[in-house]
């Protein structure tokens, strides 16, 4: 049997799993980020061409698993929601059903009968949650809800709950007194004298509902025996956990490798590797030569399978060193060995910053050197080959 503080270990198990199952793929956009990164600092032109067709495949990629990742989290929050409360009732009702009664139990008479001034509940000792109090499945069986204009909320309807009391069997009117202190039309009880405690069916036990549940956490998704208010929540349990878990399974599957291997069939990647590798013009469809002619190159840039591609264009993407500094002095680092998503944002904006400054820097230099008059006064040293100028 989960005992309260079982029962919350149990739930909190469940939801960490479900955050985990739904969290980000935050490796594409890492990857992103590394070759974007490879793209702005690599001095071979075919890789960096190679780069920008895989700088497109990998952010499709990374806005796919976003759009799945918010998903599942919405889904997961539903479950999670149902967990927590039929959790959280069970442990209530445990503490209920512990619970000793503290306080006033009647003020001064109206009209010659005693009223319940209050009844509170001392809730400090818990227990295993095997019962709980029917009271409240009587007045959501019994009583409707009315709207209440001044607090613009639901409320149970007087005159069906005074029907419910003095109709539900011995002591039930006395319990209703003790719940509603509506005043004396709910809290007589005609010619006796105090109204005693004793034997009103408040804390009235019934059994609980019991349940088999999956151990989610648990490799070998172990049975263990749940106990809860009722037949409702025992079943929001299991279908919450049952669903939790196929969300998690279904994750990894989802998330497969972003390459351009896993993804040689993909329509939008040939567009990319046909206009920017083959430098043609792209089309809504392609003929099997055409075909052909795309998966060839995407294997000569990229490898001729997965294996080539992580020995080639990936491990040169990886072993590229960025700073993460503007300084000239900045340490540079491997980028295959930052997992931070901002350090690496600040190495792609810096390996930018120092693309475009050397750009900037190569076109003065060959407008100068375009220029008789200002040979003396160039940065490359008089070199008068606009490609020699770096």
């Amino acid at each position: 049997l989960l005992e309260a503080n079982r029962s919350a270990k149990y739930a909190a198990e469940l939801i960490q799993e479900a955050q985990a199952a739904t969290a980000d793929d935050s490796t594409t956009r890492r990857d992103k980020l590394r070759t974007q990164i490879f793209k702005e600092t690599t001095t071979n032109n075919q890789d960096r061409v190679a780069a920008v067709a895989l700088v497109n495949l990998l952010s499709r990629c990374e806005k796919a698993r976003r759009h799945t990742g918010i998903s599942s989290r919405t889904q997961a929050t539903g479950l999670a929601i149902k967990l927590v409360h039929a959790f959280g009732v069970a442990e209530a009702l445990g503490e209920l059903k512990e619970a000793a009664i503290k306080g006033e139990s009647r003020m001064t008479p109206i009209s010659g009968s005693p009223q319940y001034k209050k009844i509170e509940l001392e809730t400090t000792k818990t227990g295993i949650p095997q019962g709980h109090c029917n009271l409240h499945e009587l007045l959501q069986d019994k009583a409707k809800l009315i709207s209440n204009p001044l607090e613009k909320t639901k409320i149970l309807d007087q005159k069906e709950l005074q029907q419910v009391a003095t109709g539900a069997g011995d002591g039930a009117d006395v319990a209703m007194c003790c719940a509603a202190n509506t005043g004396s039309s709910m809290c007589t009880s005609g010619g006796q004298d105090d109204l005693g405690i004793k034997g009103h069916g408040l804390f009235t036990t019934k059994a609980a509902n019991k349940g088999k549940a999956k151990q989610l956490a648990k490799n070998d998704r172990t049975d263990i025996e749940i106990i809860t208010a009722n037949k409702i929540h025992t079943e929001a349990i299991i279908h919450a956990e049952e669903a939790l878990h196929n969300l998690a399974a279904a994750r990894p599957a989802a998330a497969k490798p972003c390459t351009p291997h896993t993804h040689i069939a993909d329509p939008n990647f040939h567009h990319d590797v046909r206009t920017i590798l083959l430098k043609k013009q792209a089309k809504d469809t392609y003929n099997e030569q055409e075909t052909t002619e795309i998966t060839q190159k995407i294997k000569a840039v990229y490898g001729t399978d997965e294996e080539g591609y992580q020995n080639g264009l990936k491990k040169r993407i990886e072993e590229t060193k960025a700073a993460a500094a503007y300084a000239s002095t900045a340490q540079l680092t491997e980028i295959k060995a930052i997992n931070d998503e901002a350090i690496l944002e600040d190495m792609l904006a810096i390996a930018m910053a120092r693309r475009a400054a050397t750009h900037i820097s190569s076109a003065k230099c060959a407008s100068d050197n375009s220029d008789p008059k200002k040979e003396e006064s160039t940065s490359c040293k008089n070199k008068t080959k606009k490609d020699e100028c770096t």
